[in-house]
């Protein structure tokens, strides 16, 4: 489904995000493109803190001195677990929700359909509940 504002046209897609799913965890990329400010600053919060996590565990990893020590230079902490866990959570609510946040997100900001007739614009409207007057066309003078 498109929308667009002025010249500017947006495809979003209706149903689950693969790319939300699979790169979302890399700093939020993908939320930026999409205008998710909000989740794209928590992502790169969680992926940032990931990464320093990793960096602590290989610097550990290397001053040991004897091999009986990898176990204990590799322990993630519960700080770590929970990072990972919010990361991997965070990304599946993305892959099902994100392409919805981004149209309403769109929608509100004075963005219309470009087919408000469009039987996938119809269904994604009564599946996330979109009030009508996005569904209205402009009638002319």
């Amino acid at each position: 489904m498109a929308l667009h504002k002025g010249k500017e046209t947006v495809k979003v897609p209706f149903g689950f995000s693969w790319s939300l799913l699979l790169l979302s965890t890399f700093f939020g990329m993908p939320l930026l493109s999409r205008r998710l400010w909000g989740w794209a600053a928590v992502m790169f919060g969680l992926s940032s803190a990931e990464i320093f996590g990793i960096v602590r565990r290989l610097s550990a990893l290397f001053e040991i001195s004897d091999l009986s020590q990898i176990d204990e230079a590799l322990q993630m902490s519960v700080w770590d677990n929970a990072v990972e866990n919010g990361l991997l959570a965070c990304s599946v609510v993305l892959a099902f929700k994100g392409n919805e946040w981004t149209v309403k997100n769109l929608l509100n900001k004075g963005w219309k359909f470009a087919d408000p007739e469009d039987a996938l614009v119809r269904k994604a409207a009564d599946k996330w509940r979109l009030p009508k007057h996005f569904l209205q066309h402009k009638k002319p003078l």
